[in-house]
């Protein structure tokens, strides 16, 4: 046999080598991703969390009237976080937060002190515009901004101001299902 002929087999075996191997490695990746990373891809990501509990607590300890949809929202919206937490620049701070059905932001934000200060953050600086929209009885002032538009009400004892990237319908909507916590 012949010197090349004996290195193009050896040259042939060493590429059939690397292939097998590399098919072996690919196959026993492919089952420890099967049957070990968890996966859901047919669920909704977004995590919906209960607020009932924390809005009675809330509204319990406030130095103004805790708002929230006492129920929920109708047609798919979903709350996904909710927080009463202190600040010491705003004093007690609501927070609750809704995915809408088609899959906007609306959140309710609640403060105590240094209001326009609030507002100014959790709009991300929209600014005031001249459209007042009543609402239950109360007249709330219509932000527009890059990030959010808001609707804001100032009480004498704080502020309440709805946000979203939702329309103005989805904002106003969420506005007049506010209700006050149980105390």
């Amino acid at each position: 046999m012949s010197q090349n002929s004996a290195r193009s087999r050896a040259s042939r075996q060493t590429v059939r080598n690397l292939i097998l191997s590399m098919l072996v490695t690919c196959a026993f990746a492919l089952a420890v991703w099967l049957l070990f990373i968890p996966r859901d891809g047919d669920g909704d990501p977004v995590q919906v969390v209960p607020y009932a509990q924390e809005f009675k607590q809330a509204g319990r300890v406030a130095p103004y009237t805790v708002l929230a949809p006492p129920k929920g929202l109708p047609d798919g919206n979903r709350a996904t976080s909710v927080r009463y937490t202190p600040d010491p620049q705003f004093g007690p701070h609501w927070h609750l937060g809704f995915v809408t059905s088609d899959e906007e932001y609306v959140g309710v934000e609640q403060a105590a002190k240094d209001t326009d200060r609030f507002v100014e953050k959790v709009t991300h600086e929209a600014r005031k515009t001249d459209a007042v929209e009543r609402i239950g009885g109360a007249d709330w002032q219509r932000y527009e901004g890059g990030k959010y538009d808001a609707l804001v009400k100032h009480d004498a004892d704080g502020v309440t101001v709805v946000i979203g990237t939702g329309s103005a319908a989805q904002i106003k909507a969420v506005a007049a299902a506010l209700e006050p916590a149980p105390r």
